[in-house]
């Protein structure tokens, strides 16, 4: 009969594993094979067993499968039989012959031993935090390219954002903790062996099972927060009405800040492409809109007009004042990856030509930040206007004949309500 079960002892307790062994051998069962891609190891019942021992032999510094048989012949001289590895750690031996001498075991060789599981500690972590990076490749991006926007985000989208940063930021750090916590305990285990000393019984004990077990409550775990993430996301969003007529924040339409006069073209039309509210604890209010069309204006031209906006109420001129940074950052990160989407296929795309950056003090608002921006080919620069009124933040963005009618408008409504 097959039977699989998980090794109780950690990686470092040879003796721990030999002892296990030998319990298994009184049981009556025998080692087939020391562990299967689950981590399980394999026995066969078998009536002998109960004279079987095992030994355990530390691999050390083997660089070669020639120098392993070496050792395996020797020892079957001695009576003892190869059976498989452990880890690639141990070669584990069997006998039967109650007068076969026990193998010794250097100190030096365990000692090289401890050093591996040091090295295998180290890798894990760094497989880990590379996997990490990977997963959250864009954040790490963003963190070095405008590392503003984390925080804005953050607060902009608490409920969804936060509990996957913490489960990132709890992953690596346990992960870097349990590495520093076994690799200073096996330090000390190998320092001892290496002076020839004794390092003791050890107390730890570690179960294969326990940890696949634990390992899958962590995925399972990782997978429920990042459904959470994703459910809430969706249900903090949510879409206005096409009508502006019914939008309940401060805003500012196409057709309230055109010209006198200017008439839209019959196959265009001022209706918002899109007007999204979103809501989280840190800023309960956020609205986006984007309008844009052709527009026929009094002197008999016609230009392109188009109006961005953004806007969001926080829980106190703080939150406020990091996502009004962020939004600056917002439009230079937009304004670079726009550049290299020119570089990329400058036939396609215009070229987005330097934007001027300038804080200007204005009635009303706390804080001013306006771009002038223009591309290639383009008749006239637009603008956007990034302000902060107490816990109330906009970013507005215009290109049409009058963008300052649209930003004493909208700063007219914001500090009204």
């Amino acid at each position: 009969m097959i039977v699989k079960q998980y090794c109780p002892r950690a990686p470092w307790d040879m003796a721990g594993i030999e002892g296990w062994l030998n319990e298994m051998a009184a049981q009556g069962y025998v080692l087939d094979r020391w562990s299967d891609l689950l981590g399980r190891v394999t026995f066969h019942t078998d009536p002998a067993a109960g004279e079987y021992r095992y030994c355990l032999d530390p691999i050390g510094k083997w660089p070669r499968e020639d120098e392993l048989r070496e050792r395996i012949a020797c020892y079957q001289d001695a009576g003892w039989r190869y059976m498989d590895k452990v880890e690639n750690l141990y070669a584990i031996f069997r006998t039967d012959d109650p007068q076969a001498t026990i193998l010794y075991t250097d100190r030096e060789s365990l000692g090289w031993a401890m050093k591996r599981m040091i090295r295998r500690q180290w890798l894990r972590v760094l497989v880990v935090l590379a996997w990490l990076a990977f997963l959250c490749r864009d954040t790490l991006s963003t963190l070095i390219t405008a590392p503003t926007l984390i925080p804005m985000r953050l607060i902009l989208r608490f409920e969804s954002l936060f509990p996957l940063f913490l489960l990132l930021v709890l992953l690596a750090a346990g992960e870097v903790a349990a590495a520093l916590w076994r690799s200073v305990r096996l330090t000390g285990i190998r320092r001892r062996l290496l002076r020839g000393e004794d390092p003791g019984p050890v107390r730890h004990r570690s179960s294969w099972g326990t940890q696949w077990v634990l390992t899958g409550l962590l995925v399972a775990g990782s997978v429920a927060v990042f459904a959470f993430s994703l459910w809430m996301d969706g249900h903090t969003t949510d879409r206005l009405p096409d009508d502006p007529a019914q939008w309940d924040f401060p805003h500012v339409t196409l057709a309230e800040v055109l010209p006198e006069g200017t008439q839209v073209r019959e196959d265009s039309s001022l209706i918002p492409t899109h007007c999204d509210f979103r809501t989280s604890c840190l800023a309960p209010e956020q609205y986006e809109s984007d309008q844009s069309g052709s527009a026929l204006l009094p002197d008999g031209s016609t230009c392109q007009v188009w109006l961005s906006l953004t806007y969001a109420e926080t829980l106190s001129p703080a939150l406020a004042e990091v996502v009004h940074t962020g939004l600056v950052g917002q439009f230079r990160a937009d304004w670079a990856e726009s550049y290299r989407y020119w570089e990329k296929e400058p036939r396609v795309n215009a070229r987005p030509l330097p934007y001027q950056e300038e804080a200007v003090s204005y009635p009303g608002l706390d804080r001013l930040i306006r771009f002038t921006y223009q591309y290639d080919g383009e008749p006239g620069p637009r603008a956007c206007y990034v302000g902060q009124a107490g816990d109330r933040v906009f970013s507005l963005k215009v290109r049409g004949p009058d963008p300052e009618a649209a930003l004493e408008l909208l700063v007219r409504r914001v500090t009204e309500n």
